[in-house]
């Protein structure tokens, strides 16, 4: 199995991040209405709300793997094992 550089791991998710937002502001669009479109998306969606982690927030969630994907691969490389790591409470995540 050909090992993966994180740059092309993050590219891929950003690639698809992507092709979601513009999937969500359009339903926003469509079931809000143009006049509430601005406002929930600041609101969920914008880059400036980014440190509010929404579950809907893909800017939110880039910042997260860029702090998950590599604990992980520091983890494993270890030897430790990252749900042992997990475990052990030497990392968390929500």
């Amino acid at each position: 199995m050909r090992k993966k550089s994180r740059s092309s791991a993050f590219d891929s998710a950003d690639k698809y991040d992507e092709e979601y937002l513009k999937a969500v502001y359009h339903s926003v669009e469509l079931h809000e209405g143009r006049q509430k479109l601005e406002r929930t998306v600041h609101d969920f969606l914008s880059f400036e709300n980014r440190g509010a982690f929404k579950l809907t927030n893909a800017h939110s969630k880039r910042v997260w793997l860029r702090q998950l994907l590599p604990s992980f691969i520091e983890y494993n490389e270890a030897g430790v094992g990252w749900r042992k790591a997990l475990d052990q409470g030497a990392v968390a995540v929500a």
